[in-house]
């Protein structure tokens, strides 16, 4: 409710052209009390201003509405106003109103100002503080207190602005390295593309050398053995529909430039974990009857655990468990490690959240008492396959 109502006063405009809520109240609450205090209704042994006094010291509060959009000539109107208040004027007491306000001014100013407009700033708040003490009976000898105060709060403004435009840059990096990784695990995955392009014009040539090497096996014994030539016409035809199968399968995940993954199945995975550079080895556990799935999901999952292993190259002292359960309608994968806390595994997770979604599948991850989690789950029936 507090944060809300912040956000409300200092983000809103004000009926105010060009001022927050915020400063527009803080301009109001400044103006009636040097209103208050010039006039000498609070104390009647200060000296008794009457309405122009008053109007005259609107000019070192009023500004205070805008500090934020134009802070260098806000400061400007209150050097002015301290001036023609302490040689026109006179001696009126303002400075429960005036010094809060001139320093609200200049802290903005060193905030949002480049430093050479917000230097003068500073010069125009000095102008400020010397004719307040000089026209103040409460402020005599305070011109050597104005220059202190004004530096302190100059250097605080530039502090202030330091820090937020580091904030801004920190950020601006953060975003440039989330997508730098994301553009990196694009990449890899259109690296396996390729890879599996250059795999799969092999497996053809090997399948069709067989086929061509049946064919003539039973081009040769047509005539002579019937039965032995037919049995090879039916292996062809077998084969041939296993081929077109699988090149449907795998190419089915290349539809629309989506990438898809290498050669390599579930049944590798006790190798992958050997592979490992981690030690001890990652435990592999399978949950489920294990049974043949679509070469595509296949080839995905194998994707999905080999990145997400990745994080663990070089590590010796992590622990890793990957668990493949065979579920009804879809095949689930679940990864736990422990590894160090500076471990960036950002990478890994969005390459396998890309594999993940060729076939419409979720991933998600998230650290529990240390232990990094992520869970894949892959639908058996999808659109690539």
């Amino acid at each position: 409710m507090l944060m809300r109502a912040g956000g409300w006063l200092s983000d809103e405009p004000s009926a105010i052209p060009g001022a927050t809520r915020l400063n527009a109240l803080l301009a109001l609450v400044l103006s009636l009390f040097v209103c208050v205090i010039a006039s000498g209704i609070a104390n009647a042994r200060e000296p008794q201003g009457g309405v122009f006094v008053c109007i005259a010291a609107l000019l070192m509060t009023l500004p205070v509405a805008w500090r934020r959009r134009f802070p260098l000539q806000s400061v400007a109107v209150l050097a002015a106003g301290a001036v023609f208040n302490w040689i026109v004027v006179g001696q009126y007491v303002r400075c429960g109103a005036a010094l809060p306000a001139l320093f609200l001014c200049l802290f903005s100013a060193a905030d949002r100002l480049e430093l050479e407009p917000a230097l003068a700033c500073a010069a125009l708040a000095l102008v400020s503080g010397i004719a307040q003490s000089q026209s103040d009976p409460q402020l005599k000898g305070f011109a050597i207190g104005a220059v202190v105060l004004v530096a302190l709060l100059f250097g605080a403004g530039r502090l202030v602005r330091s820090r937020q435009r580091m904030v801004v840059s920190l950020r601006e990096r953060t975003d440039a390295l989330r997508r730098q990784r994301e553009q990196t695990a694009q990449l890899a995955v259109a690296a396996d593309r390729a890879r599996v392009g250059g795999e799969l014009e092999g497996v053809l040539a090997g399948r069709l050398a067989g086929l061509a090497a049946t064919a003539a096996a039973a081009r040769d014994t047509v005539l002579s053995e019937p039965d032995a030539a037919q049995a090879s016409l039916a292996a062809i035809e077998e084969s041939g529909r296993e081929t077109l199968n699988e090149m449907r399968e795998i190419v089915g995940t290349m539809r629309k430039e989506q990438p898809t993954g290498p050669q390599p199945t579930l049944a590798d995975l006790d190798a992958l974990l050997e592979r490992v550079g981690s030690r001890p080895a990652p435990r592999l556990t399978i949950e489920g009857t294990r049974v043949r799935l679509p070469a595509g999901v296949e080839l995905s999952a194998f994707r999905i655990i080999e990145r997400l292993l990745e994080p663990l190259e070089g590590i010796t002292d992590a622990r890793a468990t990957v668990t493949v359960r065979y579920a009804t309608e879809a095949l689930e994968v679940h990864v736990a490690a422990t590894m160090p806390p500076s471990t960036d595994t950002s990478a890994s997770i969005a390459a396998a959240r890309q594999w993940a979604a060729l076939h419409s599948g979720a991933l998600e991850s998230g650290v529990r008492a240390g232990v990094t989690m992520i869970e894949v789950r892959l639908p058996l029936i999808s659109g690539s396959a």
